[in-house]
């Protein structure tokens, strides 16, 4: 069922139908003949795979960038003699905890994922039984 919301230029505009992850009701408006929006249209799966997947990679990359940096001028300059091998090896302890977070975030991320793409299949499934 699709809740009628109102009317803009003439055209009809309805609520989504979509349920979010949490149970409610989407709130996203939808016009014309569709009911579903961007978010829930099964149509639209495939774009926002690649958009999520697209979106997820930068940030993790540039901090892995960064930390290897930082260990690399530390041990350099550990070998010159000017960094002191206490603040050097703080450092290092401090870059470690880092790449665990790193790691943590992009656990979470594939889990995330792989949810989103159970939702999807059980979408489909309950489509097909449905049909």
């Amino acid at each position: 069922m699709v809740a009628k919301v109102g009317r803009r230029e003439g055209r009809v505009m309805s609520q989504c139908a979509g349920i979010k992850r949490a149970g409610g009701r989407c709130e996203a408006v939808v016009s014309g003949q569709r009911t579903l929006c961007f978010m829930h249209d099964p149509a639209n799966a495939e774009q926002r795979k690649r958009a999520a997947s697209r979106g997820g990679k930068s940030k993790p990359n540039k901090e892995l960038a960064d930390v290897k940096r930082l260990i690399s001028d530390l041990i350099g300059g550990v070998l010159k003699g000017t960094t002191n091998r206490g603040d050097a090896a703080v450092c290092g302890q401090l870059a470690n905890t880092q790449l665990r977070a790193v790691a943590v975030e992009l656990r979470v991320r594939e889990q995330l994922e792989l949810i989103e793409r159970m939702e999807e299949l059980e979408e489909i499934v309950e489509r097909q039984r449905g049909a």
